[in-house]
């Protein structure tokens, strides 16, 4: 196995592409970036960290509802009294992170998906 960092006095070099093409970084930083991604997963595995879905405050979202498909745009993330972080939207409730692409969706395309899912299945 081809080794991902080649390991000098105060820096290291890292593979960046398949050509073989190198980035040196300091051997400060890469100590500080392990520190970092350690305290990354020590979270995680304590459910401590969230993945957040990749929107963003007036990103648009779509879902089916009334047999259609309807458009929205985020308003905000918050958390729930009991610890649940959900997404609002500007024109309905807000739902949990990991409705996205079950409910609600990204894309126009996946919602129609959704609808016609639906559909066959009632």
């Amino acid at each position: 196995m081809e080794r991902l960092m080649l390991s000098q006095t105060e820096h290291f070099c890292v593979p960046v592409d398949a050509e073989g093409a190198y980035v040196t970084i300091s051997r400060q930083w890469y100590e500080e970036a392990k520190d970092k991604l350690a305290a990354y997963e020590t979270a995680e595995e304590q459910n401590r960290l969230i993945m957040l879905p990749h929107v963003k405050p007036k990103d648009t979202v779509w879902y089916p509802w009334c047999g259609k498909v309807t458009k929205d745009y985020v308003s905000c993330f918050m958390f729930t009294n009991q610890g649940d972080a959900v997404i609002c939207f500007s024109g309905r409730d807000g739902v949990k992170f990991d409705e996205i692409g079950k409910t609600v969706f990204l894309t126009e395309a996946e919602a129609q998906q959704a609808l016609k899912d639906r559909s066959d299945t009632a």
